[in-house]
């Protein structure tokens, strides 16, 4: 038996495709997945332009935006920025609609009580509220909270509808690959 009929029917699935021209479909399959999620602003593509975020994301840091149905406090979003067109922020979100928001350099109060935030890595410098987030809003905030232009600087929330996706995976720089921790120390799992 040669080669050929050994490699036609390891994978003669559908009875016409060898094992070359059915991994081509697969691949074929997959990239038009993966460009229809794209043209559907399932998915998004962002590179880190600050410091804002730092230790969570640094600067440059590539990362991949996926589209949610609902979005968290202590999510890690990618937003249109409020004051630039076209541009774009990766932030945390901290209150959504209805939430009382007060900083300090104690730290983040939310509806009373003071958030655990483990990711930051200097007391914040100023203070901020209290201020009542508008339903359909959100309040974002760096985790860098001393150098993040973010709501505290706007005055406000901003609009839930500017969210572009929650940043899931860190694809580049190779030494910083891998997906981003999911839930948040800092907020109740799942809350809304």
């Amino acid at each position: 038996m040669s080669q050929y009929n050994n490699e036609k029917s390891i994978l003669n699935i559908f009875g016409f495709l060898s094992t070359r021209n059915f991994i081509a479909l697969i691949i074929l399959i997959v990239l038009s997945s993966i460009l229809i999620l794209i043209h559907n602003k399932a998915i998004g593509f962002f590179v880190v332009p600050t410091s804002s975020m730092e230790p969570t994301l640094m600067p440059g840091d590539k990362l991949m935006a996926v589209k949610q149905e609902v979005y968290y406090r202590g999510d890690i979003i990618a937003l249109k920025d409020p004051k630039e067109d076209g541009a774009f922020l990766a932030k945390r979100i901290v209150a959504i609609g209805g939430d009382s928001v007060f900083i300090a350099p104690i730290g983040l109060s939310i509806n009373g009580t003071l958030m655990r935030e483990p990711y930051l890595q200097e007391a914040i410098e100023y203070e901020f509220g209290p201020y009542t987030v508008p339903e359909g809003y959100i309040f974002v905030l760096g985790d860098n909270r001393n150098k993040s232009d973010d709501s505290h600087l706007w005055g406000q929330g901003v609009p839930a509808e500017t969210i572009i996706g929650k940043l899931s995976y860190i694809y580049s720089p190779k030494e910083r690959r891998g997906a981003l921790p999911e839930g948040n120390p800092a907020f109740p799992a799942n809350s809304q």
